[in-house]
């Protein structure tokens, strides 16, 4: 499956908006494919649930005084069937001298000097 995120500038503000209404048609079939309705503020909407490698039309409407406009420009779009990439791998650890062990020395020397001698 794949999406599509959209993204407009918004409507002039009426007072007791509706939302706006966003129309996902097939192509091929003509269909509608999805629909949702942003909130009348939004800018911006994602379409989950369409089939990748599918041509689709985007129809955006804007709610105004009289319910809607007229849908704007339609975009046509096919969604990537790519996957997003994968998270960046951590570097691997610096190399260890043969024979010694990485250690964190303390800010203070443990080893102290005795005045007991021993034999």
């Amino acid at each position: 499956m794949a999406s599509i995120t959209v993204t407009w500038t918004e409507a002039t503000p009426v007072s007791g908006l509706l939302p706006y209404r966003l129309t996902v048609r097939n192509n091929s079939t003509g269909s509608v494919a999805a629909t949702t309705n942003p909130a009348a503020t939004a800018t911006t909407a994602t379409v989950t649930g369409l089939a990748a490698g599918t041509s689709f039309t985007i129809e955006l409407q804007a709610p105004n005084s009289a319910g809607y406009s007229t849908a704007a420009t339609a975009i046509a779009t096919t969604p990537s069937t790519t996957s997003p990439p994968p998270p960046p791998v951590s570097p691997p650890p610096p190399p260890v001298a043969s024979g010694v062990l990485p250690f964190d020395m303390p800010a203070r020397s443990v080893l102290a000097s005795s005045s007991k001698k021993v034999w």
